[in-house]
């Protein structure tokens, strides 16, 4: 019976955990992320096999030395790009209050409206 709960659950898109129900991951194939894509994908093709191709010819140093180089700056892009958006960004601890009678800060928002 303890086993049907869990299934069900899971199936549902909740998973229960240690008590309390937390949210699956969501899947990462959403219309924003594959326009980044896209668009990384784009400037890439157009750069090296359109800017790069016609002023350098790919075949000399100079022009094998600016794709490489620019295609490490897109590997790296894209890299970066998937660690933000499969990675957790963290939580303000609960314990956390900020110090409103430090000492060091002289500058306070002060609310003019609503």
């Amino acid at each position: 019976m303890g086993q049907e709960r869990n299934s069900a659950a899971s199936s549902s898109g909740y998973v229960s955990g240690g008590g309390r129900r937390v949210a699956e991951r969501p899947r990462y194939v959403t219309l924003p992320i594959m326009m980044v894509l896209a668009v990384i994908g784009y400037v890439y093709y157009v750069t090296v096999f359109g800017v790069i191709e016609d002023w350098l010819v790919l075949t000399t140093a100079a022009g094998l030395w600016n794709a490489v180089s620019f295609s490490s700056l897109a590997l790296m892009s894209l890299v970066t790009y998937v660690i933000a958006i499969t990675r957790d960004p963290g939580r303000v601890p609960i314990s956390f209050t900020p110090d409103v009678e430090d000492s060091q800060i002289t500058l306070y928002e002060i609310k003019r409206k609503g």
